[in-house]
């Protein structure tokens, strides 16, 4: 059962029909940062129409900067993200190790969303 459950991106949509752009969301502190020492983390992305690559990245930094933050392999994908491609309407779950003291969501909505139709409802974070 988790300690904590919040919502860490709130809906977010392509905001560029046709291109290739990407959205970090803010920082939140993460376990680590309050001492716990189990190092699991659960994160759900609600996709709406989707097509393109979603994300975590944590930081082990007091008070990251733009340079601080690293990708994280979330469980299930050999990758660091997830490709849902082909307009996905769907949440998908993912966990992953680590103690880190600051997390953020990222969202990369693919050139081929040429309409910008595509969005995440919310991105939600437990720890």
């Amino acid at each position: 059962m988790p300690s904590t459950s919040q919502t860490i991106l709130g809906s977010t949509s392509h905001p560029n029909g046709g291109t290739t752009t990407t959205v970090f969301g803010d920082k939140f502190k993460a376990d680590g940062y309050f001492g716990f020492t189990d190092g699991l983390h659960t994160v759900s992305f609600y996709l709406n129409n989707f097509t393109g690559q979603v994300g975590m990245q944590g930081s082990l930094e007091k008070e990251p900067g733009d340079s601080s933050w690293s990708n994280l392999t979330l469980s299930g994908p050999t990758t660091d993200y997830n490709d849902s491609t082909g307009g996905t309407t769907k949440v998908v779950t993912f966990n992953f190790t680590g103690n880190f003291t600051y997390v953020r969501a990222t969202v990369e909505f693919d050139s081929t969303d040429t309409n910008g139709d595509g969005s995440v409802s919310k991105v939600l974070y437990n720890f």
